[in-house]
């Protein structure tokens, strides 16, 4: 069983919502009484798999996540500080500087879920590492033949990826994808698929975003209705 570096993204100037995120970082406006970034350190300390946590920030931000995260007590925190605006890019860089392993989890910093990331590292190390891991939310799964559990991801167009497969939750071989993602980070799987390095797993469970005010309020309203002992 191989340990892994887990990186959350949560770079970014914080424009997408307005005066909400002029002055604090998305991931750390509050959903049901809490940062939304709490809820995925809180499920990667606790994963018995994940050996380090790396946060890729932007430089506005810095202070804000050192000050409320510092740099671990159970489990190390790492930060790659940086001031790009291309996700690709800023991903790039957190690869180059901060990730040792070969293969790492990959996550993203407005992102809540009760999925257990020691279970897709578990899915990843049963095939020995050939494939890398897409997490395929329950909202995606009514389009059949698209993707499939334990069978290599086909049929994926490059403009249909973000719609179908949006937990944004990822195990990646560090050299399937490093220097390869182009303008987005979108654009590596059909090269994965094509290689076919790309299997998916699909969760029932729950996985919301906070792309925007709107799903940020639901996102209140979600949690409020979930299980508590899931987070």
């Amino acid at each position: 069983m191989n340990d892994m570096e887990a990186v959350v993204m949560c770079g970014g100037q914080g424009e997408r919502m307005g005066y909400l995120t002029k002055n604090m970082p998305k991931a750390l406006l509050e959903v049901n009484g809490k940062p939304i970034l709490d809820y995925t350190i809180e499920k990667l300390v606790n994963a018995y798999n994940i050996e380090k946590i790396i946060l890729n920030v932007n430089e506005k931000f810095a202070k804000m996540f050192i000050d409320r995260y510092g740099y671990g007590t159970s489990k190390p925190i790492e930060y790659s500080i940086e001031n790009i605006d291309s996700f690709p890019a800023s991903l790039q860089y957190t690869i180059d500087n901060n990730v040792k392993g070969d293969a790492f989890v990959l996550t993203l910093g407005d992102t809540i879920t009760d999925l257990n990331f020691d279970i897709i590292i578990d899915y990843y190390n049963m095939y020995k590492g050939k494939y890398d891991v897409i997490v395929v939310f329950k909202k995606t799964l009514e389009k059949p033949r698209v993707i499939t559990d334990g069978k290599l991801v086909k049929k994926i167009k490059y403009d249909k990826i973000t719609a179908q497969a949006t937990a944004g939750i990822y195990v990646f071989n560090k050299k399937d994808i490093s220097g390869k993602m182009g303008e987005r980070l979108d654009s590596v799987f059909p090269l994965l698929i094509a290689q076919k390095k790309l299997i998916a797993y699909k969760y029932y469970g729950f996985i919301s975003q906070a792309n925007t005010y709107k799903e940020l309020e639901q996102l209140n309203i979600d949690l409020q209705n979930v299980d508590d002992k899931l987070f």
